[in-house]
C-alpha cells in the first residue's frame, strides 16, 4: 500500500488519457516537477457536482525534532477566480495513507469536496479505475484562445472557455 501512495507522487504524469484532458486512471499528475502544484477536477457523476482541487507541493526544512520533507498542500476551489481562491483543505500523508486535517485546515470531514477526494483516493488506492466509481477526473488545461486556466469540464475537453468560444 505504502508504493501506491509513494506512486501517486511521481514526477512526470502517467494517467493514461481517454479525451483531451480526462484521465481515466491513475494519480501520477496530481504533483508536478515543474511547478509543484497541480489542479485538477473531479466531477461525482452521481452527485452531477463537480469539485476543483489543488495539490502544493512543498520541500519543508527540518527544524527542531522534524526532520526535512516534502509535503504535499491539498486545496479546494471555493471562489469563481481559478488561480487564486483555493481554500486549505488538509495535508496528503503519504506514510498514513490518508488526508489529514491540520489547524489551518477550512473543511471538514463531512464537506461534499472532501468527501468526493476521499471517494477518489479510496478507489485509487485500492487500486480501482475512478470512472467506475463515478468519477471523473480532469487535469486542469489551458484556453486555446487566450490562454486562461481551463477547469470546467466541458471547456477542458473543447481546449477553450466559456468567452472564447463565443468569440470564434
Amino acid at each position: 500500500m505504502q508504493e501506491q501512495l509513494a506512486g501517486l507522487f511521481k514526477e512526470e504524469p502517467e494517467a493514461a488519457e481517454d479525451v483531451r484532458g480526462r484521465y481515466k486512471i491513475g494519480w501520477e499528475f496530481v504533483t508536478s516537477s515543474v511547478s509543484g502544484a497541480s489542479i485538477f477536477t473531479i466531477t461525482e457523476e452521481t452527485l452531477g457536482k463537480r469539485f476543483t482541487y489543488s495539490v502544493k507541493r512543498k520541500d519543508l526544512r527540518a527544524s527542531g525534532q522534524y526532520p526535512a520533507r516534502t509535503a504535499y498542500f491539498l486545496g479546494e476551489l471555493t471562489g469563481p477566480d481559478n488561480n487564486s481562491d483555493y481554500s486549505y483543505v488538509g495535508e496528503l500523508d503519504i506514510g498514513a495513507k490518508k488526508l489529514r486535517f491540520t489547524r489551518k485546515s477550512f473543511m471538514s470531514d463531512t464537506a461534499p469536496g472532501v468527501v468526493v477526494f476521499r471517494k477518489y483516493l479510496d478507489a485509487v488506492l485500492a487500486g480501482h479505475d475512478p470512472e467506475a466509481r463515478g468519477l471523473l477526473v480532469h487535469h486542469c488545461g489551458k484556453c486555446g484562445r487566450c490562454g486562461r486556466r481551463l477547469t470546467v469540464p466541458e471547456s477542458i475537453e473543447m481546449g477553450l472557455g466559456p468567452e472564447c468560444a463565443g468569440k470564434v
